[in-house]
């Protein structure tokens, strides 16, 4: 299991508590090793907050830093969904859409009548490791049993229809798809398109990560996975809407109950960190 340095270092320090012998002095011997133990917990305690604090001070930093970029406008793009097709020309390595996987999801929209999607990613859940091998802990499977719960309720409230959890090919991601597939009785996707990867620099800036650490393939790959399992309109958005779209918009702004004619599809990707954050 993995565990964080600093509490490995509070758990060799209790260790080093619990494994001391009985003492066979007098009162006073007594007195000196609970006076022992008292300094080893407080130490313990100073270090657990000294590495509070550290962690927190780091935490809370780069929420600022994000918060202070998204209120200047200097990193948001308000046209960062431009409504045409990424050029790919600066790309090392070429997206390629998973046709197979797109064409069954069109199909069952077009079986259905869906007018309109609902797309939930979902993380992984807390993971350990066990053997070389990462797998979901106790507190992950519990977490993915809480997630499936809010999920059917998301679902349920939209009046949507779920058609598949596509999840990537690595074992955490695939055992959160399975317990929340097992309560929302739907068909599991793997697909190695959602697996994690380094596609680009975080912004704000990480002073761990450079860019020579991003790797095109996963770039193009996570892409690809953009590209198969979301839609981009291919027309400007300066054109004028069709009668469809009048009529959809029409649909969403009426009242629930009027609002027979829109078709909810439905799809949950569970993935990664970077992968989510990419898409």
């Amino acid at each position: 299991m993995f565990m964080n340095p600093r509490l490995r270092s509070v758990g060799l320090r209790f260790a080093v508590v619990a494994s001391a012998q009985p003492s066979t002095k007098a009162k006073a011997g007594s007195k000196i090793q609970f006076k022992h133990l008292a300094v080893l917990l407080g130490f313990t305690g100073i270090s657990v907050a000294v590495g509070n604090v550290v962690y927190d001070y780091i935490v809370w930093s780069n929420l600022e830093q994000i918060d202070a970029a998204v209120k200047a406008g200097l990193c948001w793009d308000p046209e960062w969904d431009s409504y045409e097709l990424l050029d790919d020309s600066d790309m090392l390595v070429q997206p390629a859409i998973d046709e197979s996987l797109r064409a069954k999801r069109k199909q069952w929209e077009h079986e259905r009548g869906i007018t309109r999607r609902l797309i939930l990613m979902v993380r992984h859940g807390s993971v350990q490791s066990v053997s070389d091998k990462t797998q979901l802990s106790d507190r992950g499977r519990k977490e993915m049993e809480v997630t499936a719960e809010r999920i059917a309720s998301i679902v349920t409230e939209a009046g949507g229809e779920i058609r598949a959890i596509a999840h990537s090919s690595s074992d955490e991601a695939a055992s959160s798809a399975e317990i929340i597939a097992a309560r929302l009785k739907v068909e599991l996707e793997p697909t190695p398109l959602l697996d994690e990867g380094f596609p680009e620099m975080p912004d704000p800036a990480v002073s761990t990560l450079t860019p020579d650490m991003i790797v095109p393939e996963e770039t193009a790959r996570l892409e690809s996975g953009f590209r198969t399992y979301l839609d981009k309109p291919s027309s400007s958005a300066n054109t004028p809407p069709s009668a469809r779209e009048k009529k959809l918009k029409r649909s969403r702004e009426a009242p629930t109950d009027n609002n027979n004619d829109e078709r909810i599809g439905v799809d949950i990707l569970v993935g990664h960190g970077n992968q989510t954050r990419y898409f």
